[in-house]
Protein backbone atom coordinates (compact mmCIF):
# COMPACT_ATOMS: atom_id res chain seq x y z
CA UNK A 1 0.00 0.00 0.00
CA UNK A 2 1.41 3.45 -0.71
CA UNK A 3 2.00 5.68 1.92
CA UNK A 4 -0.36 8.52 2.05
CA UNK A 5 0.09 11.84 4.33
CA UNK A 6 -3.15 13.64 5.83
CA UNK A 7 -3.35 16.94 7.22
CA UNK A 8 -6.18 17.82 9.51
CA UNK A 9 -7.44 21.79 11.25
CA UNK A 10 -9.81 22.23 13.50
CA UNK A 11 -10.33 25.27 15.49
CA UNK A 12 -10.57 25.19 19.04
CA UNK A 13 -13.93 26.49 19.56
CA UNK A 14 -15.21 24.01 17.65
CA UNK A 15 -13.41 21.21 19.65
CA UNK A 16 -14.53 22.10 23.23
CA UNK A 17 -18.20 23.77 22.29
CA UNK A 18 -19.40 20.48 19.85
CA UNK A 19 -19.84 17.13 22.01
CA UNK A 20 -19.15 13.89 20.55
CA UNK A 21 -19.65 13.60 16.67
CA UNK A 22 -20.47 17.30 16.12
CA UNK A 23 -16.54 18.66 16.77
CA UNK A 24 -16.17 17.37 13.48
CA UNK A 25 -18.51 19.70 11.55
CA UNK A 26 -15.35 22.26 11.54
CA UNK A 27 -12.52 19.56 10.82
CA UNK A 28 -10.59 20.22 7.08
CA UNK A 29 -8.60 17.29 6.12
CA UNK A 30 -6.32 17.48 2.83
CA UNK A 31 -4.77 14.12 2.02
CA UNK A 32 -1.94 13.43 -0.17
CA UNK A 33 -1.05 10.40 -2.02
CA UNK A 34 -2.06 7.15 -4.42
CA UNK A 35 -2.07 4.08 -5.35
CA UNK A 36 -4.24 1.71 -3.05
CA UNK A 37 -3.10 3.69 0.22
CA UNK A 38 -5.01 7.02 -0.69
CA UNK A 39 -8.23 5.86 -1.73
CA UNK A 40 -8.22 3.38 1.28
CA UNK A 41 -7.71 6.58 3.70
CA UNK A 42 -10.28 8.88 1.23
CA UNK A 43 -12.80 6.06 2.23
CA UNK A 44 -12.56 5.64 5.86
CA UNK A 45 -12.26 9.87 6.06
CA UNK A 46 -15.87 10.07 4.24
CA UNK A 47 -17.30 7.85 6.83
CA UNK A 48 -16.54 9.77 9.71
CA UNK A 49 -16.88 13.25 8.44
CA UNK A 50 -20.42 13.41 6.40
CA UNK A 51 -22.00 10.13 7.42
CA UNK A 52 -23.13 11.58 10.69
CA UNK A 53 -25.14 14.04 8.91
CA UNK A 54 -26.55 15.40 6.51
CA UNK A 55 -25.28 16.36 3.54
CA UNK A 56 -24.77 20.46 3.21
CA UNK A 57 -22.92 21.44 -0.44
CA UNK A 58 -21.30 24.95 1.14
CA UNK A 59 -20.27 23.76 3.96
CA UNK A 60 -18.62 20.29 3.49
CA UNK A 61 -17.65 20.28 -0.35
CA UNK A 62 -14.39 21.50 0.72
CA UNK A 63 -13.81 19.82 3.70
CA UNK A 64 -11.82 16.64 2.45
CA UNK A 65 -9.66 17.39 -0.10
CA UNK A 66 -7.60 14.61 -2.31
CA UNK A 67 -4.19 15.28 -3.55
CA UNK A 68 -3.46 12.82 -6.04
CA UNK A 69 -0.36 11.45 -7.83
CA UNK A 70 0.09 11.65 -11.54
CA UNK A 71 3.31 9.66 -12.13
CA UNK A 72 2.15 6.34 -12.47
CA UNK A 73 2.96 4.74 -16.25
CA UNK A 74 1.92 1.75 -15.95
CA UNK A 75 -1.15 -0.71 -17.20
CA UNK A 76 -3.71 1.35 -18.80
CA UNK A 77 -3.01 4.58 -17.77
CA UNK A 78 0.91 4.25 -19.38
CA UNK A 79 -0.97 3.66 -22.40
CA UNK A 80 -3.11 6.46 -22.21
CA UNK A 81 -0.51 8.82 -21.30
CA UNK A 82 1.94 7.28 -24.16
CA UNK A 83 -0.45 8.16 -26.67
CA UNK A 84 -2.05 11.25 -25.33
CA UNK A 85 0.51 12.67 -23.53
CA UNK A 86 -1.53 13.64 -20.70
CA UNK A 87 -1.41 12.97 -16.50
CA UNK A 88 -1.68 10.01 -15.56
CA UNK A 89 -5.76 9.07 -14.67
CA UNK A 90 -5.90 5.80 -12.94
CA UNK A 91 -4.60 7.01 -8.93
CA UNK A 92 -6.89 10.26 -9.78
CA UNK A 93 -10.00 7.77 -10.85
CA UNK A 94 -9.67 5.81 -8.03
CA UNK A 95 -10.06 8.39 -5.70
CA UNK A 96 -12.91 10.04 -7.27
CA UNK A 97 -14.67 6.70 -6.77
CA UNK A 98 -14.15 6.38 -2.93
CA UNK A 99 -16.85 8.79 -2.53
CA UNK A 100 -19.40 9.17 -5.12
CA UNK A 101 -22.94 10.00 -4.19
CA UNK A 102 -24.63 8.14 -7.45
CA UNK A 103 -23.35 4.77 -7.16
CA UNK A 104 -24.77 3.94 -10.51
CA UNK A 105 -22.21 5.86 -12.48
CA UNK A 106 -19.42 4.84 -10.02
CA UNK A 107 -20.12 0.98 -11.25
CA UNK A 108 -19.63 2.53 -14.90
CA UNK A 109 -16.81 4.80 -14.56
CA UNK A 110 -15.21 1.32 -12.64
CA UNK A 111 -15.62 -0.70 -15.59
CA UNK A 112 -12.52 -2.41 -17.30
CA UNK A 113 -12.97 -3.92 -20.51
CA UNK A 114 -11.33 -7.76 -20.82
CA UNK A 115 -10.90 -10.13 -24.17
CA UNK A 116 -8.30 -9.00 -26.82
CA UNK A 117 -9.32 -5.69 -28.13
CA UNK A 118 -7.46 -2.86 -28.41
CA UNK A 119 -9.23 -1.78 -25.32
CA UNK A 120 -8.78 -4.29 -23.07
CA UNK A 121 -7.01 -3.75 -19.84
CA UNK A 122 -8.55 -0.17 -19.94
CA UNK A 123 -10.83 1.20 -17.30
CA UNK A 124 -14.09 3.08 -18.41
CA UNK A 125 -12.78 6.00 -16.09
CA UNK A 126 -9.59 6.34 -17.66
CA UNK A 127 -11.04 6.58 -20.98
CA UNK A 128 -13.48 8.85 -19.99
CA UNK A 129 -11.20 11.01 -18.38
CA UNK A 130 -8.67 10.89 -21.00
CA UNK A 131 -12.06 12.00 -23.48
CA UNK A 132 -12.43 14.87 -20.98
CA UNK A 133 -9.51 16.33 -21.38
CA UNK A 134 -9.24 16.10 -24.88
CA UNK A 135 -12.23 18.50 -24.67
CA UNK A 136 -11.62 20.55 -22.32
CA UNK A 137 -7.77 21.03 -23.19
CA UNK A 138 -7.22 20.77 -19.49
CA UNK A 139 -6.70 17.85 -17.02
CA UNK A 140 -7.43 19.55 -14.38
CA UNK A 141 -10.32 20.23 -15.71
CA UNK A 142 -11.81 17.01 -16.78
CA UNK A 143 -10.91 16.02 -12.79
CA UNK A 144 -13.40 18.86 -11.53
CA UNK A 145 -16.06 17.76 -14.25
CA UNK A 146 -16.03 13.93 -13.57
CA UNK A 147 -16.23 15.00 -10.19
CA UNK A 148 -19.34 17.23 -11.11
CA UNK A 149 -20.87 13.48 -12.89
CA UNK A 150 -20.45 11.58 -9.92
CA UNK A 151 -21.51 14.16 -7.36
CA UNK A 152 -18.53 13.35 -4.83
CA UNK A 153 -18.35 14.53 -1.28
CA UNK A 154 -15.62 16.64 -1.38
CA UNK A 155 -12.57 17.79 -3.92
CA UNK A 156 -10.00 15.41 -5.82
CA UNK A 157 -7.45 17.35 -7.11
CA UNK A 158 -4.08 16.22 -9.36
CA UNK A 159 -0.73 16.87 -7.63
CA UNK A 160 -0.14 18.80 -10.94
CA UNK A 161 -2.08 19.20 -14.42
CA UNK A 162 1.01 19.11 -16.28
CA UNK A 163 2.74 15.63 -18.00
CA UNK A 164 5.24 14.72 -16.07
CA UNK A 165 7.32 11.71 -15.44
CA UNK A 166 9.10 10.55 -12.74
CA UNK A 167 12.95 9.61 -12.81
CA UNK A 168 15.19 8.18 -9.58
CA UNK A 169 19.01 8.00 -9.19
CA UNK A 170 19.70 5.17 -7.48
CA UNK A 171 23.12 4.70 -5.39
CA UNK A 172 24.95 3.27 -8.23
CA UNK A 173 24.72 6.35 -10.37
CA UNK A 174 21.81 4.82 -12.79
CA UNK A 175 19.12 7.07 -13.63
CA UNK A 176 15.96 5.18 -14.03
CA UNK A 177 12.70 6.75 -15.62
CA UNK A 178 8.81 5.53 -15.01
CA UNK A 179 7.63 4.97 -11.81
CA UNK A 180 6.94 1.01 -12.79
CA UNK A 181 10.41 1.08 -13.35
CA UNK A 182 11.32 2.28 -10.44
CA UNK A 183 9.70 -0.21 -8.18
CA UNK A 184 11.80 -2.92 -9.59
CA UNK A 185 14.94 -1.01 -8.88
CA UNK A 186 17.48 -3.30 -7.10
CA UNK A 187 19.52 -0.50 -5.95
CA UNK A 188 19.01 1.97 -2.78
CA UNK A 189 17.53 5.19 -4.44
CA UNK A 190 18.93 8.08 -4.09
CA UNK A 191 16.94 10.54 -4.96
CA UNK A 192 13.72 11.45 -7.08
CA UNK A 193 12.92 14.34 -9.21
CA UNK A 194 10.23 14.79 -12.22
CA UNK A 195 10.50 15.76 -15.54
CA UNK A 196 10.32 18.34 -17.29
CA UNK A 197 11.47 20.38 -14.24
CA UNK A 198 9.95 23.48 -12.89
CA UNK A 199 7.55 22.59 -15.79
CA UNK A 200 4.56 21.46 -13.50
CA UNK A 201 1.96 23.59 -12.09
CA UNK A 202 -0.50 23.40 -9.52
CA UNK A 203 -4.07 22.98 -10.77
CA UNK A 204 -5.94 26.55 -10.74
CA UNK A 205 -8.32 25.59 -8.13
CA UNK A 206 -5.55 24.82 -4.98
CA UNK A 207 -3.51 28.22 -6.16
CA UNK A 208 -3.32 31.21 -4.08
CA UNK A 209 -2.13 34.63 -5.17
CA UNK A 210 -1.60 35.89 -2.22
CA UNK A 211 -1.00 34.43 1.46
CA UNK A 212 1.10 33.19 4.15
CA UNK A 213 4.89 31.51 2.88
CA UNK A 214 3.01 28.20 3.47
CA UNK A 215 0.95 28.42 1.18
CA UNK A 216 0.82 27.58 -2.67
CA UNK A 217 1.02 31.10 -4.38
CA UNK A 218 0.22 31.14 -8.23
CA UNK A 219 2.77 29.30 -10.85
CA UNK A 220 4.22 27.36 -7.59
CA UNK A 221 4.29 23.84 -8.14
CA UNK A 222 1.63 22.30 -5.41
CA UNK A 223 4.26 20.39 -3.07
CA UNK A 224 6.90 23.08 -3.24
CA UNK A 225 5.25 24.31 -0.05
CA UNK A 226 5.19 21.56 1.67
CA UNK A 227 9.26 20.36 0.40
CA UNK A 228 10.00 24.07 2.03
CA UNK A 229 7.99 23.12 5.13
CA UNK A 230 10.10 20.10 5.50
CA UNK A 231 13.30 21.81 5.13
CA UNK A 232 12.67 24.29 7.64
CA UNK A 233 10.99 21.88 10.15
CA UNK A 234 14.68 19.84 10.25
CA UNK A 235 16.10 23.10 10.63
CA UNK A 236 14.62 24.40 13.44
CA UNK A 237 12.71 21.16 14.94
CA UNK A 238 9.30 22.63 14.98
CA UNK A 239 6.29 23.28 12.74
CA UNK A 240 4.47 26.41 12.11
CA UNK A 241 1.48 24.85 11.18
CA UNK A 242 -1.01 23.90 13.83
CA UNK A 243 -2.27 21.20 11.90
CA UNK A 244 -1.87 17.75 12.42
CA UNK A 245 0.08 15.48 9.76
CA UNK A 246 -0.86 12.03 9.90
CA UNK A 247 1.61 9.39 7.61
CA UNK A 248 -0.45 5.75 7.00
Amino acid sequence: MAESSVAGTANQESRSSLPGDGALLDLRVVALGGGTGLPTVLRGLRAGLFESHPWDLERDQTRLTAIATVADDGGSSGKLRATYHLPSPGDIRNCLLRWPRRSMLSDVFAFRFAGGSEVAGHSLGNLILTALTELEGDFSKAVARVGRLLSIRGLVLPATGQNVALHAELSDGTVIEGESRIATARSPIRKVRLSPPRRWRCPRRSRRSSGPPDRPRAGQPLLEPYRRAAAARDRRGHHRSRARVVHS
